[in-house]
């Protein structure tokens, strides 16, 4: 049931694996406390081995839809300028955007049409993922395929930020790309998909708790996975 809530999220079916990982414990109590206090370090890891690794750069960038660990990063000021495109059809950048304006950043809301003028402009393309999977693509927003395709034509880095718990050892194959019903403006409703997959090797750097690996390997996911339940292991007493 925690599975089919959202098949192309892996941290719902992760939930799930984690409990089926550890279920030989006397308890799950001492994982779960483990797994929770992870959650909520990772985004501020991540936005600080970010900060590491860019060593004093504040890059302008791009970047669609509503990603915490994205915004988490903003908001540690290491970006010098956002540029967040609309993310049609669920417009979840508009919120984005709202957001890190009300923080005092830099931001622009631009619609999703001109993205190739921005991506020429910025320094890197950004964006969050919702899984990795253990085949070698990054999962996320519908676009994110188009904003790599973009960077490739213009030269640009593409930098993917997100925690281990998006990572999955399964293959893409296994995550069904969810299609939802939206209304459009003088048509009426259509039903279109809301993820979209994005080959790793587009990707050329990921950004996580565990640091900052350029040039991710297919199997990345695998490697994320693994170091993740070390620390669960360690983190509950367990190992």
């Amino acid at each position: 049931m925690i599975e089919g809530a959202n098949p192309s999220m892996a941290t719902l079916s992760n939930v799930a694996e984690v409990l089926r990982t550890f279920r030989t414990c006397h308890s799950l109590v001492p994982v779960l406390t483990a797994l929770l206090h992870h959650l909520d370090r990772s985004p501020g890891l991540v936005a600080e081995n970010l900060r590491r690794f860019l060593g004093g750069e504040r890059p302008s960038v791009v970047t669609i839809s509503f990603s915490s660990t994205v915004l988490r990063a903003a908001a540690e000021g290491l970006f010098s300028r956002v540029v967040v495109l609309e993310s049609r059809p669920g417009g979840e950048g508009v919120d984005m955007a709202l957001k890190l304006r009300s923080l005092g950043i830099d931001t622009a809301l631009v619609p999703d049409a001109l993205a190739h003028t921005y991506v020429e402009q910025c320094d890197y393309v950004v964006f969050g993922a919702d899984a990795v999977t253990g085949d070698g693509f990054v999962v996320n927003k519908v676009g994110s395929a188009l904003l790599t395709h973009l960077a490739q034509v213009f030269g640009k880095r593409v930098v993917v930020l997100t925690e281990a718990f998006k990572a999955t050892t399964r293959p893409l194959s296994s995550l069904p790309m969810v299609r939802r019903t939206f209304e459009l403006p003088r048509w009426g409703e259509v039903e279109l998909p809301v993820f979209e997959p994005v080959p790793i090797d587009r990707v050329w750097a990921v950004a996580t708790e565990f640091g900052v690996k350029v040039t991710p390997p297919k199997n990345f996911a695998h490697t994320l996975w693994r170091r993740l339940l070390e620390e669960l292991g360690a983190g509950g007493g367990l190992g």
